[in-house]
């Protein structure tokens, strides 16, 4: 998509920035999910008579319109329109935030292409990694692509769920990284060269791992491997090397993350690679 031919009305907006976005927030327009919503919103945030609200974008199933260029910051997520110092890109769609299925409402499919297509040019303009933050990466400052809900919940915005709980964070980010979906994968078992078994597996949020104190013996405790893993994680794979030492990969099935490490030969383990 070409970010300098898009339709443009002049709306309200905080002021200048001097840095470059962090953030792409992502909402919905609490309106039906149909053409023409998106010259509407437009139009209605830059009209005299609107309020103190405003976004970068707007989108619908057949058009995208700019109310405000970044990297000049929008009223449009609270606190968060300064994201990290730095500041955010909010994008607004046509659709409720209550719908409990955005595949049948509308032409979403079309609309997903445009705000795909939209976020793919912003992300490649202002340098933004093509990653879903979640609450604790939102905390965290880091850069990349969320909503104006998990903003929310993470206390760096405006009290809002949008685009709420059923917006297809899956399709958006397997589009948008043209990555194949990885399934969730919560445990993984492999047996060792003495036929006993090693678990590796989420205990209390972070990978952790437990073996047969002998084959076919009793189970020692769980235990944490170290220090903490480079991303949220919800799938893990392992497995052992001839030479006797394990190696774990762990991946997140929506942003399409992988890391491993590799165990050393005193027991210890390696630092994750992402």
């Amino acid at each position: 998509m070409n970010l300098d031919t898009i339709p443009f009305v002049q709306a309200k907006y905080w002021s200048a920035a001097s840095n470059t976005p962090k953030l792409i927030v992502l909402h919905s327009m609490e309106c039906p999910l149909e053409p023409g919503r998106a010259e509407q919103v437009a139009r209605w945030f830059g009209s005299d008579s609107s309020p103190r609200a405003s976004a970068h974008y707007m989108v619908d199933p057949t058009a995208v319109w700019c109310g405000v260029k970044p990297p000049n910051v929008a009223w449009h997520v609270g606190t968060a329109n300064w994201y990290a110092g730095a500041g955010s890109i909010g994008i607004e769609q046509s659709g409720y935030a209550y719908q409990t299925d955005w595949s049948a409402a509308g032409d979403p499919s079309k609309q997903m292409d445009l705000v795909v297509s939209l976020v793919a040019a912003l992300c490649d303009r202002y340098q933004i990694p093509r990653i879903w933050l979640d609450v604790d990466g939102l905390r965290a400052g880091a850069a990349g692509i969320s909503t104006h809900g998990l903003c929310s919940a993470a206390g760096v915005g405006t009290d809002h769920t949008d685009p709420g709980p059923n917006w297809p964070v899956d399709e958006f980010m397997r589009r948008l990284t043209g990555a194949k979906q990885r399934t969730k994968q919560l445990m993984d078992m492999v047996t060792k060269q003495d036929g006993g078994i090693v678990q590796f597996g989420f205990f209390q949020g972070q990978l952790a791992h437990r073996w047969q104190e002998r084959p076919n013996g009793n189970w020692a405790t769980w235990v944490a491997l170290n220090d903490s893993q480079p991303f949220g994680a919800d799938g893990v794979t392992a497995a052992q090397n001839k030479d006797g030492r394990f190696e774990v990969c762990i991946w997140n099935s929506v942003t399409n993350q992988v890391a491993y490490r590799t165990q050393n030969f005193n027991g210890t383990w390696r630092a994750w690679v992402v």
